[in-house]
């Protein structure tokens, strides 16, 4: 009887100490949710920079006057060089009214994205380095390549696409942005 009484005991110090274990992960998962607030810059090819923050409505992004789009992509990934051979063709079309930036998620250095830019006649700029990884953070819900933001010019999300979007609705959702 006794020995019933510390297995039932045990049984339940154990069910409390997992359930406090959820609760401090819970705790620090909205902690670390809250870190991609912060400010970062991302860092293209051409050596500029582009300065934003996680907003309500989507993210500001400093002296930006054109709605933009974000294509998070690898080098190997095929449905991203698709897309990205589309964006190119639209941003050739519209580059006066919209910005294109990929965002690269591999670890590669600059002389190897030029490269990687040159051969697939890519037309738009690419960020590249850790942050570009502290954005699909911030953005939260990535879940295959390519991944497809469209912002307006203040920054707010007009429409995102997960996986290979045909042309003529991506087009459509960029004129969309513009107006």
């Amino acid at each position: 009887m006794k020995f019933k009484h510390i297995i039932i005991a045990n049984l339940i110090f154990f069910i409390f100490l997992d359930c406090s274990n959820e609760t401090s992960e819970i705790s620090q998962s909205s902690e670390l949710q809250a870190t991609y607030d912060n400010p970062f810059t991302l860092r293209l090819n051409d050596a500029s920079q582009i300065y934003m923050q996680k907003s309500t409505q989507g993210f500001d992004i400093s002296r930006n006057d054109k709605a933009i789009v974000f294509i998070f992509f690898t080098t190997w990934c095929p449905p991203c060089l698709v897309q990205m051979n589309y964006l190119s063709q639209f941003y050739l079309n519209y580059q006066d009214d919209f910005k294109i930036v990929g965002i690269l998620m591999e670890d590669k250095t600059k002389e190897q994205i030029d490269e990687f830019v040159a051969k697939n006649n890519i037309q738009f700029k690419i960020a590249y380095g850790e942050n570009n990884f502290y954005f699909a953070n911030a953005v939260g819900y990535i879940d295959s390549m390519p991944y497809i933001l469209i912002l307006n010019a203040e920054g707010k999300l007009i429409q995102y696409y997960s996986g290979l979007i045909p042309p003529e609705m991506l087009e459509s959702d960029i004129k969309r942005a513009l107006l």
